[in-house]
């Protein structure tokens, strides 16, 4: 056996790369991605989370942890139903006893990508309150996350303030074939 690999340090270095790939952060970039069988056919859906304080959240952190009431929370999701292709994103408070949130929908949602790169979506209004979707540009904002890390943008609650959200989007090109298998190939 080579002496290097019987020296203190070599050994001190193992454990600890060991330690910090078993025990290191995980990352906050999971989609929470679901598929189901309906009258309509395969649904597939693919979602993200943001916490108010606490940025970008893993979906399994998202739905175990318990955050303080009256922070803001939002998810950004992609759903594949009949072979066509929705984005939503909705926003909410923690707790309850709040009124509905009513989002300025002007039309359009500006988003940045990697903090630099900036794009206008179409948006249409969903009927349900807190949420707007992306219908005719779907698949362009799909394809341009594809590659980049982060997205965020500013919703604006009607008639109050501006809240800043950015979702982790890394990884989506993971859901590429069961939204392939979905029909709605991104």
């Amino acid at each position: 056996m080579s002496a290097n690999l019987k020296s203190p340090r070599f050994t001190i270095a193992v454990i600890f790369l060991f330690a910090v790939s078993i025990f290191g952060p995980a990352p906050a970039q999971a989609w929470e991605l679901n598929s189901e069988n309906s009258r309509t056919g395969l649904i597939t859906s693919a979602a993200q989370f943001w916490v108010e304080g606490y940025g970008p959240i893993a979906p399994k952190d998202f739905f175990f942890d318990n955050f303080e009431n009256d922070l803001y929370w939002a998810s950004l999701s992609f759903y594949c139903e009949r072979k066509s292709l929705t984005a939503y994103i909705y926003l909410s408070q923690i707790g309850s006893g709040h009124e509905d949130l009513r989002l300025d929908d002007p039309g359009y949602i500006s988003v940045t990508f990697n903090g630099s790169s900036s794009k206008r979506y179409r948006t249409y209004g969903t009927g349900m309150t807190g949420m707007i979707a992306i219908k005719k540009d779907a698949k362009a904002f799909a394809q341009t996350m594809l590659n980049k890390k982060t997205m965020s943008t500013t919703l604006r609650i009607r008639y109050g303030k501006r809240i800043p959200i950015k979702f982790n989007v890394a990884d989506l090109a993971k859901a590429k074939t069961r939204f392939k298998y979905a029909g709605c190939s991104i």
